[in-house]
């Protein structure tokens, strides 16, 4: 297997979303591998339907290609619900199809799948892989991610806690996002407990860069906790929040079928110490043999995650010691390598 296609649409800069940076690694490790490896995104710049059809016209043309590629990887873009459902389905179904009628060794991909549950992925879409995840017809996969060498370097007490994600574009839709699916909501409910025990609160998201996001923001501390000291960021740099923070907060809502957050692995292999919602869709991360590898809270109870925050900071030292373990663990378990060999592996079951 020496030529590669990863169907990725919107994969482009910027490279702050959690899929982006995967396929792009996936691609860079690939070609380590000796495999000329090309993504077709669509061209971006165009709506969601358009770039999807312009990836599907890309493949066709590759496929058409006698000996232009020995295997093609789809990566869904999107939502599995209401419009966006019907245009990823129809998307994997053609994709398939063309792949299929060129004989070209193909697999879907599933980085994320919101509004299926995993029963019905597998019926649907088998043969596939999920990141996290396996069930009938879907193999697991790790997420890969390139461990920075960088280590967080052990603070003595609780008192700068950190929340981030990557959202970019400065909309209305957005705010509502950050704080109803990403959880933010909750973390900010909680805040009169975290102020109370002088825990200050960073939020980092590129679309603060804009004034008017920010004060959108700003109301809504305002109105959910007055009393806590809150830190707005725009400009992200991942391992710099998390070096000059005590703790990262992963209080996300939804559970999805798929979902392993880049963020929160990022967060684990960091070393920093972690408290996050408790959902099925991480729990091959969030989890080891021996035990949770972080500080877990009840998903969307404000109350339950400011009663974590409090018992991690009254026992600061052990969260310390558990987060520097979790770090060597997933350090040598979530590479990219290993998210490579299951990729290659799954394609070769996938042609028997």
């Amino acid at each position: 297997m020496r030529r590669m296609i990863l169907l990725a649409p919107g994969v482009a800069p910027p490279w702050t979303e959690g899929r982006k940076k995967f396929v792009a690694d996936l691609l860079a490790t690939l070609e380590t591998r000796g495999i000329a490896t090309q993504v077709l995104n669509g061209m971006p710049s165009s709506s969601p339907p358009e770039m999807i059809f312009n990836a599907l016209k890309s493949l066709r043309r590759r496929c058409a290609t006698p000996s232009a590629v020995d295997a093609v990887i789809i990566f869904p873009y999107g939502a599995f619900r209401g419009f966006r459902g019907v245009i990823n389905e129809w998307f994997l179904r053609r994709s398939r199809a063309f792949c299929a009628s060129a004989g070209v060794r193909h697999i879907a991909l599933f980085y994320s799948c919101a509004g299926l549950d995993l029963a019905e992925l597998g019926k649907r879409h088998a043969p596939a892989l999920a990141v996290g995840r396996q069930g009938e017809g879907m193999r697991a996969m790790h997420l890969g991610i390139r461990h920075t060498e960088r280590r967080w370097l052990a603070s003595s007490e609780l008192r700068r806690l950190l929340f981030l994600c990557g959202y970019q574009h400065s909309t209305q839709r957005a705010i509502h996002d950050v704080l109803n699916e990403r959880g933010l909501a909750d973390l900010l409910d909680a805040g009169t407990t975290l102020a109370e025990r002088g825990i200050t609160l960073t939020i980092a998201i590129p679309f603060l860069r804009d004034q008017h996001m920010r004060e959108r923001m700003r109301r809504e501390i305002a109105a959910r906790c007055p009393r806590l000291i809150v830190d707005l960021q725009g400009e992200i740099s991942t391992n710099d929040l998390f070096a000059s923070h005590d703790a990262f907060s992963f209080p996300y809502r939804n559970e999805h079928a798929v979902f392993v957050p880049t963020s929160l692995l990022e967060a684990i292999s960091f070393g920093i110490p972690v408290v996050a919602a408790d959902h099925v869709m991480y729990r091959d991360l969030t989890h080891s043999a021996v035990g949770p590898r972080c500080s877990l809270h009840r998903v969307g109870d404000p109350a339950h995650l400011a009663s974590v925050v409090a018992g991690m900071q009254d026992s600061y030292g052990d969260s310390v010691v558990r987060a520097n373990a979790a770090a060597i663990d997933v350090r040598g378990e979530w590479t990219l390598d290993n998210a490579v060999d299951e990729l290659l592996g799954a394609l070769m079951m996938s042609a028997e």
